[in-house]
């Protein structure tokens, strides 16, 4: 159901929108292919399903399946985190999930990674989102910080150490991505790979 409301429209509006818009990203949070294929390109992502409770309802029951095709965990090994947590004042927030929904990552790193405490980490989303996780959320992920930011203003989380980000659908190489790196002032320090799933983790630094 989730595939059909959700990626249908936009793969079958891939032609026209490239058409009127060229073969290029948006810039912003308007004129999205997922919002051209609903018919209100205009609108953001996040208005659109504003309009639609249930189609929201079905994302967040069918997110914690998709772990075992995408899983969160098994790529990255978090415990450096645990080990530096330890040394840390305990005020000190240690991983910050930027756009993480309801925090389906931050309960699997968290069960996996013992000596990082829910306690000790932040859930940012769109207001909306956070506002269902403290009416529905479970109850470990409200020992989160749960902070609703837009992520087109300054961050409200200053001083990060390492920033983890998805690039969905960006296939390339390692040469590739290191070419993006000089290309972006950094340099390629990590590349992690799954035995279980065809895609890999990159870190970067400042070069």
């Amino acid at each position: 159901m989730v595939v059909c409301d959700e990626w249908m429209h936009p793969l079958l509006a891939m032609p026209d929108y490239y058409e009127k818009f060229g073969i290029k990203e948006p810039t912003g949070r308007l004129h999205s292919i997922k919002t051209f294929g609903e018919g209100q390109p205009e609108l953001t992502v996040a208005q659109i399903m504003s309009l639609h409770p249930k189609r929201v309802a079905h994302i967040h029951l069918s997110m914690p399946l998709m772990d075992g095709a995408y899983p969160q965990t098994g790529l990255y090994d978090f415990s450096w985190i645990a080990d530096r947590a330890a040394k840390e004042p305990h005020s000190r927030k240690v991983i910050v999930d930027v756009g993480g929904g309801k925090g389906w990552t931050l309960h699997r790193i968290v069960n996996v990674n013992e000596g990082i405490p829910m306690e000790r980490c932040v859930l940012q989303d769109l207001p909306g989102v956070i506002s269902f996780v403290e009416k529905h959320g479970d109850e470990n992920i409200k020992k989160a910080t749960l902070m609703p930011i837009d992520f087109h203003k300054e961050p409200p989380v200053q001083a990060i150490d390492f920033f983890l980000s998805t690039m969905g659908g960006k296939g390339g190489t390692e040469e590739e991505y290191c070419n993006i790196a000089v290309r972006a002032g950094l340099k390629v320090t990590g590349v992690h790979y799954s035995d279980t799933v065809e895609f890999a983790m990159i870190e970067y630094e400042k070069a």
